[in-house]
């Protein structure tokens, strides 16, 4: 990821006028229809493709990345930092392999 430079939306939001408000709205609305089109092998976390994972549960993905066991505390049932963290078992980490993952937004 790289850094884009520019001024933040909330810092000018209220100097604009409503149809800057709404061109606004409906960029980002077409921004979200656009990443909820995208397809995924898997469901977990992304990962770089060189992450010190067990190789059995990376999944390939693309351009360097992988799919490997969700990060997320609600499939590890316990928090960052808590020692139950490490070889917590009996939970179904990820990643799940899927057929496909398609989301579609309608408009």
């Amino acid at each position: 990821m790289d850094h884009v430079p520019g001024v933040q939306l909330h810092s000018c939001w209220d100097k604009m006028s409503g149809f800057d408000h709404l061109q606004i709205v409906k960029s980002i609305s077409h921004m979200i229809g656009q990443m909820t089109a995208l397809e995924f092998p898997a469901f977990g976390s992304i990962y770089f493709e060189d992450a010190p994972i067990d190789p059995t549960l990376k999944i390939k993905f693309e351009d360097g990345f992988c799919i490997g066991p969700h990060c997320g505390p609600v499939f590890w049932n316990c928090g960052a930092g808590e020692n139950a963290l490490y070889g917590n078992s009996g939970y179904d980490h990820g990643p799940c392999a899927l057929n496909v993952v398609h989301l579609h937004l309608g408009h």
